[in-house]
């Protein structure tokens, strides 16, 4: 007799274990051999009740196929065609019989290869033929008895898996094998090698654990090691191999492997016992960028600068051999009168004086009756005739027949920054009244060659006239009478304590009697200096009358000319990394339109620090882009920038002269939360604070901790000075009072102040943030 065959559903082994699982796939299958008296199924088959349940495909019996489309096992084509030949051809009237005594014996019976649909009290699923009894409304799905139920929170899966774990809480079985006992990735395996290597924690891959269980307190990273529950960065981060994570609560023993890269400290910081310190020597007095930049030995600057221990290292700012490398201080200058009754001693004093009315002349330290003056290559100084050479203005000194700044007040090598002594090398110490002595030689090389006296072209002297006889400088040299001298020169003094005229506002008048425009950004003895040999300097906020000229262009990249009759470079910008195809990045950072400083794609410097290195020029970074200290890379916003990092406007200012140039856009390991702020009280324990949008070139308030540069309440000069956040105020670096007088602190009022200067010399296009004052 023929088994009933009917609309079944195939289940899982895990959904059966379960007690109740939700398919959604209906099959109908051939249950030859399967009834009431089954005690096991066969390979590929499960009981369900007392029937054996198709898994799968390889389940369908002899002469039937699986019907994908279907889902069930159904008769092959060929074994159907050979099933109606043998009963309507070759059959005779006794097989008819039998056939008819077959239906009669069970009149349920379906002719095989036909199927009715059964829905029963299905409301939804398989009607066992192809069909469908109905489908769930609203997102709910169907479960193997033809009912509508909400989607269950979990959806066991076993494909392909013979153990291990099902997803929601179940097995899909487990390896009795002896031969094989180890369950890995569902697959019953013969044995497995653990893997603890670098873990002290966590699995094995196998089954076991790796050493101990983590204290109760602590927890077991996915990297295999118990982190302290004081850590306070992310679990992950922790002996991670990922850099040395500073400032976590408790110390990443990741620091105390070489080559690992500081995160979460300042350039100028180190990781000491898990915290961020400072990285300078007590007492360092010079710019952070000065330490240990690879390059210079600064020797004066309160403090051992490492770049000393290096005996290629160039050592600036003091004598040749006058370094104390380890202390960090110049050598004292020791007198040396050895076989000198007069003379100079070496150190600016003397060795005594000639008074033996018959020997009056000193020479080589010895007085003698005749004596020639010696003032060749001096401006200053003793002439070996008891006489002198000239004086220096003061606050210069004369050091070996030179008019010099003091020790340790020299802007030599200081442009822009302060020096050990104090003073600063920029154009606002002019107006704070902190200028170095010899400011001129940030702006140019001092020219004495052939003068006694008169200007070096830098703002110093070459020497003064003392003979009462001869008062006047003529030319470098002095004279009894003064010719003024005017040819050519619209401005300045005529030689004669007149003048050759005057400049409008804010036009500054240079060394060549040129008056010099008002935006012009550079050095004002670079404005229109003529000749063949003189240099077109572009980007430098005005045309340069030179680039008429057939001289070079200098202040461009690469070999880009200036745009003719304009300011600026004629090239191709970009304002990201990703403006560029790769090897080549966007470099550099130059003054275009719009107020705005812009890249270029080209290589890399293969000599150059990676950014986030402290740096002191462009040029000493990979990236040709040194701000704020630092190397940096472009961008315009935040997803330009590597994780961790926010995309912020920097006011770029001419080191020589002061003068904003443009904003850059540059990826600054912020102190900020991101979050947007219209006062302090928003911030929680941070400030809200001010930065320049690099796209809009406006204000934009993030709550954040002011890093980098001078504190709240120091002397600034402008922006630049002060921490980033901050804001320079009537020459006091303040926090911003975007929520007015209320986030200013007791004795401040708010004011408004400027954050970023607009691309022209008027104040409309400033962009202003209101800024807490000291009350006047």
């Amino acid at each position: 007799m023929m088994a009933r065959r009917g609309p079944l559903v195939a289940l899982h082994p895990a959904a059966i274990a379960r007690g109740f699982a939700w398919s959604l796939i209906a099959v109908v299958g051939v249950l030859s051999g399967c009834g009431q008296s089954t005690t096991s199924c066969a390979s590929g088959t499960v009981q369900v009740g007392d029937l054996c349940v198709p898994t799968g495909p390889a389940a369908c019996g002899a002469g039937t196929v699986w019907d994908e489309a279907t889902k069930r096992c159904v008769i092959s084509s060929a074994d159907a065609s050979a099933s109606t030949d043998t009963a309507h051809t070759d059959a005779g009237p006794e097989s008819d019989a039998a056939a008819t005594d077959a239906g009669s014996a069970d009149t349920g019976a379906d002719p095989i290869g036909e199927c009715k649909p059964n829905c029963g009290k299905h409301l939804c699923g398989s009607d066992g033929c192809g069909g469908s009894c109905g489908s769930c409304p609203n997102g709910k799905v169907c479960d193997f008895e033809g009912v509508c139920h909400a989607p269950p929170s979990c959806l066991p899966t076993c494909t392909s898996k013979v153990c291990g774990d099902d997803g929601c809480g179940g097995s899909c079985g487990t390896c009795g094998d002896a031969a094989k006992p180890i369950c890995k990735d569902g697959a019953c395996l013969a044995g497995c090698v653990p893997s603890c290597v670098g873990k002290t924690c966590g699995p094995d891959g196998c089954g076991g654990t790796c050493g101990k269980a983590c204290a109760s307190t602590d927890t077991c990273s996915e990297h295999g090691h118990c982190v302290p529950k004081a850590w306070t960065c992310g679990a992950d981060s922790y002996a991670a191999m990922d850099g040395c994570d500073c400032g976590c609560g408790v110390p990443d023993p990741d620091c105390k492997v070489g080559d690992q890269l500081l995160k979460g400290c300042a350039a100028d910081q180190k990781c000491d016992a898990g915290k961020c310190v400072s990285a300078l020597p007590k007492g360092w007095s010079c710019p952070s960028f000065f330490y240990d930049d690879g390059l210079l030995c600064n020797c004066a600057c309160g403090g051992h600068d490492p770049d000393c221990d290096k005996p290629t290292n160039t050592v600036i700012d003091c004598k040749p051999g006058g370094c104390d490398k380890k202390a960090g201080v110049c050598g004292i200058c020791k007198p040396n009168c050895t076989g000198k009754v007069c003379g100079d001693d070496g150190c600016g004093g003397s060795c005594g004086t000639c008074k033996d009315p018959k020997l009056p002349g000193c020479a080589a330290g010895v007085c003698v009756a005749k004596c020639t003056p010696d003032c060749a290559g001096k401006a200053c100084g003793a002439d070996g005739c008891g006489g002198t050479c000239g004086s220096c203005q003061s606050p210069l000194v004369c050091g070996n027949g030179t008019c010099v700044a003091e020790a340790g007040k020299s802007c030599a090598s200081h442009c822009g920054y302060q020096t050990q002594g104090g003073c600063w090398c920029d154009a606002g110490c002019k107006k704070r009244g902190d200028c170095c002595a010899d400011i001129g030689l940030c702006m140019c090389t001092p020219d004495c060659k052939g003068k006694t006296c008169g200007p070096d072209g830098c703002g110093g002297l070459c020497g003064g006239c003392s003979d009462k006889s001869k008062p006047y400088c003529d030319g470098g040299t002095c004279t009894a009478t003064c010719k003024p001298q005017c040819t050519g020169k619209s401005c300045g003094p005529d030689g004669c304590g007149g003048s050759c005229g005057t400049c409008g506002k804010g036009q500054p008048c240079n060394d060549l009697g040129t008056c010099v425009p008002e935006l012009w950004s550079c050095a004002p003895h670079l404005y229109g200096t003529g000749g063949q040999s003189s240099t077109c300097d572009c980007s430098c906020g005005s045309p340069d009358p030179d680039c008429k000229g057939v001289g070079p262009t200098v202040g461009c990249p690469g070999s880009a000319a200036c745009a003719t009759g304009k300011a600026v470079c004629d090239a191709t910008w970009c304002v990201r990394q990703g403006d560029c195809k790769s090897p080549a990045w966007c470099v550099g950072a130059y003054p275009t339109a719009g107020n705005t400083l812009r890249g270029v794609c080209a290589p890399p410097n293969p000599a150059g620090y990676a950014p986030g290195h402290p740096c002191g020029v462009n040029a000493a970074c990979a990236s040709g882009l040194c701000v704020g200290g630092t190397c940096r890379i472009h961008c315009m916003a935040d997803k330009d920038c590597p994780s961790g990092q926010a995309c912020t406007g920097f006011e770029r200012v001419q080191p020589l002269t002061g003068k904003p140039v443009g904003v850059v856009g540059v990826c600054d390991t912020t102190k900020t939360t991101g979050k947007s702020c219209a006062k302090h009280a928003e911030c929680g324990q941070q400030l809200c604070l001010a930065y320049v949008d690099p796209a809009k070139l406006g204000l934009v308030a993030r709550c954040g901790t002011a890093h980098g540069g001078a504190p709240e309440g120091a002397k600034c000069a402008d922006g630049a000075h002060c921490q980033l956040g901050l804001v320079c105020a009537a020459g006091v670096c303040g926090r911003p009072c975007v929520g007015g007088q209320a986030d200013c602190p007791s004795g401040q009022t708010c004011k408004p102040a400027v954050l970023q200067h607009g691309a022209t010399a008027a104040a409309s296009d400033d962009t202003v943030v209101p800024t807490c004052h000291a009350k006047p």
